[in-house]
């Protein structure tokens, strides 16, 4: 299972907006040393919800500021389960 923070450096994903169809997304929040290279690839991320608080404590910050710090476009309250169907369906 891949992180979403190993997911938003992941070159594979260079210049896309994500959509994350995991109900919270942000709630273990970022370490800096789980990235797969040197900088964030994502343009945007799709969520339900970006959870302001984060539980483990290695953590090195929130995912609210380490998107802010990235300038990541992100909108959240989505019903992404529709929005997935959607694209699979019809495209975007």
């Amino acid at each position: 299972m891949t992180g979403y923070q190993e997911v938003f450096t992941d070159p594979s994903y260079y210049g896309q907006v994500i959509i994350m169809n995991s109900v919270h997304i942000g709630n273990y929040g970022i370490k800096n040393d789980e990235v797969e290279s040197d900088s964030v690839k994502i343009r945007g991320l799709i969520a339900r919800n970006l959870e302001e608080q984060y539980s483990r404590k290695m953590a090195n910050g929130s995912l609210n500021d380490y998107l802010k710090t990235n300038n990541i476009v992100c909108i959240e309250d989505i019903d992404t389960r529709a929005l997935v169907t959607h694209v699979r369906e019809k495209g975007l």
